[in-house]
């Protein structure tokens, strides 16, 4: 929790930058494959359920801030409300969150009442024990644990398996490691010399607060619009050419309409990029003005996000045949439909910033990420009450800790679309199910109106809830039917 005035002062194009580029990681490289399982008209419903949700869901992560923070200034005043029960939100009975007495309420009334999101921070873990209580503060915190290491692991596959494909080390070939099925293989070792470099560079950056990244991540925002820009532009040049990316003759894709079996493949990966509320708190902790700023910050996210994802989705079902599972793959050997033994050098140049950017990128993503799970597990200890005693190096030990579990499970394992159907699933009860729940709770301890605030909230807490639910049990049934 931050209470400093002083850790606030940039403007909101920098709190856009670093939830952009929070959200433009793993799953994107994913999506295109995703499309390819589950047909074109699935997957953009599932792209649409996802979007509408997910926005009503950042409101609703405001709106819990709002109450968290009026919760917690009456708890200064030495007024402590009642959290509120599951059964109480899903049956929508009354709840008393304070007593009754006249001190209570003359301490109440004496509180000053903020309409929208102040200077201060609430992780969601901080949120949640206000609102829910504290057990169910460690359940969300386990299910959020699960997908932000499955999505460090992501991103450590992404440099290794990107880098490995296109960046020749110690004078030996390139090679997809995809195209092996022996877990020892020669391109195995390869891989490891680029974890290992990966490994080294996020364990010094653990070192630094994200927001001396800022430089970094600025330039990182524009490798990702740039590396994302040219697969959706030279896609649709093959589409309109009818040719191939990476060889001569007609264009051979013809895609999917509609195959539910595909569900598993790409609900996971949907709501894993278009579900990031977690990450508001952290990405946003230094911006200045952020009633005004924060809404604008996930507005023009959410825009660009939604934006990319659905035209690589689309476009690239038409304009390739054979979809890898990580996207930038299909550009290993582009040659713009021409001879592969006679490409220009502009073809080269457009292969390595496809190949490489995203992978460079990935390390600009990892810090936020790890950040994001570090400030809600040291919310556990250092919360409110022990904020004087939490220290940059009791911080740098648990991004320390963080990183190298992920580190070291995306050394062993690389399997790209298991990991993100993992991450996705997980993402969907942290953010999906909890969100909704501790902004109910919220409205019901603290019955003032925020700048944040909807008609029919409850009705579509309650539908979210439902669909939400739905989704993960019948992906957990999908996953487990297929390895059986």
């Amino acid at each position: 929790m931050v209470l400093n005035k002083d850790d606030e002062g940039e403007s909101w194009f920098i709190g856009y930058v670093f939830l952009l580029n929070s959200l433009i990681g793993a799953g994107i490289l994913n999506i295109p494959w995703g499309y390819s399982k589950s047909g074109i008209f699935l997957g953009v419903l599932i792209q649409i359920i996802a979007a509408v949700i997910s926005l009503i869901l950042s409101y609703q992560t405001m709106q819990g801030w709002t109450r968290a923070e009026i919760i917690y200034r009456y708890k200064e005043k030495g007024v402590k409300a009642k959290t509120v029960s599951l059964s109480t939100i899903l049956l929508n009975k009354s709840h008393k969150a304070f007593d009754e007495s006249h001190e209570t309420q003359k301490l109440i009334d004496s509180t000053e009442i903020s309409s929208g999101i102040s200077y201060r921070k609430f992780d969601f873990y901080e949120i949640i024990k206000l609102t829910l209580g504290k057990r169910m503060a460690i359940i969300f915190n386990i299910f959020l644990s699960i997908h932000l290491l499955s999505t460090l692991v992501s991103y450590t596959s992404i440099f290794g398996t990107s880098l490995v494909s296109n960046v020749p080390i110690f004078n030996q070939d390139t090679c997809n490691l995809y195209d092996y099925d022996s877990y020892f293989n020669e391109c195995k070792y390869k891989y490891w010399a680029y974890t290992g470099i990966f490994a080294l560079v996020m364990l010094t950056l653990c070192f630094f607060h994200i927001k001396e990244h800022k430089w970094w991540q600025i330039l990182s925002c524009f490798f990702r619009i740039l590396a994302f820009g040219i697969i959706i532009i030279t896609t649709s040049l093959a589409i309109a050419n009818d040719s191939q990316l990476e060889d001569e003759g007609e264009n051979q894709a013809n895609p999917k309409i509609f195959d539910i079996a595909g569900f598993e493949n790409i609900a996971p990966v949907i709501f894993l990029v278009s579900l990031y509320q977690n990450s508001l708190p952290t990405t946003t902790c230094f911006v200045k003005d952020k009633k005004k700023n924060i809404p604008l910050i996930n507005n023009t996210a959410f825009l660009t996000v939604v934006c990319i994802f659905t035209s690589l989705g689309i476009l690239t079902s038409y304009g390739i045949d054979d979809i890898e599972k990580m996207i930038t793959l299909n550009w290993r050997d582009y040659s713009a439909g021409g001879d592969p033994n006679e490409k220009p050098w502009w073809c080269y140049l457009i292969s390595y910033i496809v190949i490489i950017l995203p992978a460079l990128d990935i390390a600009s993503a990892f810090p936020i990420i790890c950040a994001i799970l570090c400030d809600n597990l040291l919310s556990i200890k250092y919360g409110s009450k022990n904020r004087q005693n939490l220290t940059q190096s009791i911080i740098t030990k648990y991004n320390l800790v963080i990183a190298s579990i992920a580190l070291g499970i995306g050394f062993a394992f690389h399997n790209l679309s298991v990991i993100l159907e993992i991450a996705g699933t997980v993402n969907i009860v942290d953010c999906a199910i909890f969100v909704p729940l501790f902004c109910l709770a919220a409205e019901k301890i603290v019955k003032e109106k925020t700048d944040y605030d909807f008609k029919y909230n409850y009705i579509i807490s309650m539908a979210i809830l439902v669909i939400s639910s739905a989704a993960f049990i019948g992906i957990l049934i999908l996953i487990v039917l297929s390895l059986v």
